[in-house]
């Protein structure tokens, strides 16, 4: 069998703690590590059954599930495993189970109650109480039972700790790359990039990049820190349910996914100074017609109006030729997306719908700063897919925005 686990992770294996947490940075390589510990134990162990969730079913899928797909694949015993991709059920040779499900599938979550392990990938994304609830109902009869949680740190809101913050990780100060004890019952593992012997140069380099362009963002992605972000610049946002009556549908935003990110996009309402966004397409590895099949299963019209990333010109054709006629690019200048970020700081922006991609964007989106720390009239790049959607959705559609623009272009 041919399976490498990062070093620092290979004590995990043998623990019988009741609580795992593990936090790091980005390609700190935890979830892919905690999921090959989790094929071991249940291959050593026929009694064993596994279930990794994420909070919405939806999210198993592209993550969780395709992960364990690989891993046992790579390992050589995929073809003598039963999967039932329905159920998302993998049967291991020795008749031990890996089960993934979403925590708002109420009726397979009653299949819960025969768990040895339970793993909650992006931990942050759960309520304390359902932590509380899956504790309370994990009693194998074979084991005490552990709970395996991963994640990133997210933004910490002033002067307020997170839920998982305050349960794990107060007691002590947390070393990078060692496991400690919290009370009788608990490990904490901090890990960075360094630790992932297969994150590759490029990664490193994007995230390293991050010391001078935005320090906030290199403690918490590339070091794994909680951090209170400063300069962030749209906070005048919440979260809402559904859009008012009387808001107008203005257009939709497309940004295209290059390499590895995703296309987003986003339908847009205004009235007077306040704006409603919701996310209709997050999605990775998409062809035009796939993404126009998306947008069109959302309802999208083929008149619709669809503001699209001017420096993708043949995916904008070949949209439009696959039946989407609204479609137009929207024009860019110089340093549009600074000219962008002061429009959108005048509106009372509502994000529509729980979405942790936006919403985690919002709390990122950043004015870069200078070696001094002095914040510059620049904006972070990266982690703005579902902004930049919004940016092109309102370009030349608000007069507050054609105001900067005309500013722009004299100089002013």
């Amino acid at each position: 069998m041919n399976l490498i686990i990062n070093d620092v992770y290979i004590p995990l294996l043998n623990t019988d703690k009741r609580f795992v947490e593990v936090l790091g940075g980005r390609r700190s390589g935890k979830s892919v590590a905690i999921e090959q510990i989790i094929v071991v134990r249940a291959l050593r162990d026929s009694w064993r059954r596994m279930w990794g969730l994420r909070k919405v079913g939806k999210d198993i899928r592209k993550s969780i599930w395709e992960v364990f797909l690989f891993i046992l694949k790579d390992m050589g015993i995929y073809d003598q495993c039963h999967i039932n991709k329905t159920l998302n059920q993998i049967i291991l040779p020795n008749k031990a189970e890996i089960n993934c499900m979403g925590l708002d599938d109420p009726e397979r979550a009653k299949s819960l109650a025969g768990a040895t392990d339970i793993w909650l990938e992006e931990a942050t994304e759960f309520d304390e109480i359902d932590l509380d609830t899956l504790n309370l109902g994990l009693s194998p009869v074979n084991c005490g039972g552990t709970i395996w949680l991963t994640h990133n740190p997210i933004p910490r809101i002033a002067q307020s700790l997170t839920w998982i913050e305050e349960r794990f990780l107060t007691k002590k100060e947390i070393p990078v790359g060692k496991i400690i004890e919290i009370g009788d019952d608990t490990l904490v593992l901090k890990t960075t990039y360094k630790h992932n012997k297969f994150c590759s140069q490029a990664v490193i380099d994007q995230l390293e990049k991050l010391k001078e362009t935005n320090p906030d963002l290199y403690r918490m992605w590339a070091l794994g820190e909680y951090v209170e972000m400063k300069g962030v610049i749209l906070s005048d946002y919440d979260i809402v349910d559904s859009v008012p009556d009387h808001a107008k549908f203005l257009s939709y935003g497309l940004d295209f996914g290059f390499s590895n990110d995703p296309a987003a996009c986003v339908k847009v309402w205004k009235h007077e100074q306040e704006l409603w966004v919701q996310g209709i397409v997050y999605v990775t590895g998409c062809t035009s017609s796939m993404l126009t099949k998306l947008l069109i299963e959302k309802g999208v019209g083929v008149y619709d109006e669809i503001k699209a990333d001017s420096a993708a010109p043949e995916q904008i054709q070949s949209i439009y030729d696959c039946g989407l006629k609204g479609i137009v690019k929207c024009q860019k200048h110089a340093n549009y997306k600074f000219d962008a970020s002061q429009m959108l700081k005048s509106f009372k922006i509502h994000i529509v719908g729980d979405n942790k991609e936006m919403i985690s964007e919002f709390a990122t989106w950043c004015y870069r700063k200078d070696k001094n720390g002095k914040e510059i009239p620049k904006v972070t790049d990266g982690n703005d897919h579902y902004i930049d959607a919004l940016i092109y959705a309102v370009y030349n559609k608000s007069d507050n925005f054609i105001t900067f623009l005309n500013a722009s272009a004299l100089g002013l």
